[in-house]
């Protein structure tokens, strides 16, 4: 964007318009994605700015997140519009102008897609509690690995979508009679995964680790029990309480790609051209000379004849390929 007389005017991007014939896209990659225009008046004295988007103007305060604010991307006059809901954070006023917004989330009273059951409960919690996070991993944890936020704008979101689970938990465990009542805390594992280094000094990065984040996890960890302190005096002998984690959690130093070290060892092809390209694919394999391939989170898989549309490895021989893939791995 460019900044003119301490005025930006830019889009907010929105999801494609499926509504529409697609135009062609050869000049302009985004002739078919909705958008709403939007406008920023910066003020470098105050350290801020006004965000003018969808009839809405909002204050921002540099490294404060906005309050919710709902968008709407008209697909369609009249008839097709979809509802969103953002928040935005300033991130710089000058010398460069940076301003990040969340991704767009559903809005629970006007749903674009299912996210609450009936739909009416969307617009009942809302009402209660305000808008709230309905992606279904909240906290932008490619954000931080990309740079685009600060560890400091990382905590300050990962911070305010716990303070939402703990207020939704708060409205659907005050209305909760009996049956089965499941909730889930996305935090500890968002946040371990981007925020084990600060605590760990022998993390290999640790020294690039802001220490003003080290205690964290557990602070949060701390938090999150009270949440197990408020089941508790409703658990009776009729009451099974279930505390369950689907992993636990330590330093995360290095990663190891499945599918790049079976290629190397010749447990998997590619079909010819695809090897000069920077990233592949599973539509990339050449599965007449593939026995192994991996898919989905460490998943591995031999290529077995008559099971995969075009597997090699004999039935009877699975095994033995199993076994020695194991001793190689």
């Amino acid at each position: 964007v460019e900044v003119s007389d301490n005025v930006v005017r830019a889009n907010l991007l929105g999801p494609v318009n499926g509504l529409r014939t697609p135009a062609d896209d050869s000049r302009d990659p985004l002739i078919n994605t909705a958008k709403i225009p939007f406008t920023v008046y910066l003020d470098p004295v105050a350290d801020g700015a006004r965000l003018d988007i969808g009839g809405h103007s909002i204050l921002l305060k540099r490294g404060q997140y906005s309050p919710w604010i709902s968008v709407e991307f008209e697909l369609l006059p009249v008839i097709g519009v979809v509802h969103g809901n953002a928040r935005f954070l300033l991130k710089e006023v000058g010398p460069h102008f940076k301003l990040y917004v969340t991704p767009i989330n559903i809005d629970p009273v006007h749903q674009a897609g299912p996210i609450t059951y009936p739909a009416e409960l969307g617009a009942e919690i809302a009402r209660d509690i305000g808008t709230f996070w309905t992606k279904g991993l909240p906290c932008d944890t490619k954000a931080l690995d990309y740079g685009v936020l600060s560890e400091e704008d990382y905590v300050g979101q990962a911070e305010l979508v716990f303070r939402e689970r703990m207020a939704l938990f708060d409205h659907l465990w005050s209305r909760f009679d009996t049956g089965l009542f499941y909730f889930y805390v996305s935090s500890t594992d968002q946040d371990a995964h981007m925020l084990w280094r600060n605590m760990d000094p022998t993390h290999p990065r640790h020294d690039r680790a802001d220490p003003r984040f080290a205690g964290y996890l557990m602070d949060l960890y701390a938090e999150t029990d009270k949440l197990v302190g408020r089941v508790l005096p409703a658990v009776d002998d009729k009451t099974l309480l279930l505390i369950c984690s689907d992993h636990g959690f330590t330093q995360f130093g290095r990663q190891f790609h499945l599918n790049t070290w079976l290629r190397r060892n010749g447990w998997l092809a590619v079909n010819p051209g695809a090897e000069s390209k920077p990233e592949t694919s599973v539509f990339d394999i050449d599965w007449g000379r593939t026995a192994a391939y991996g898919i989905g989170f460490n998943a591995l898989y031999l290529n077995v004849k008559g099971r995969e549309r075009d597997g090699i490895v004999e039935p009877d021989k699975a095994g033995e390929v199993a076994a020695k893939l194991k001793r190689e791995l």
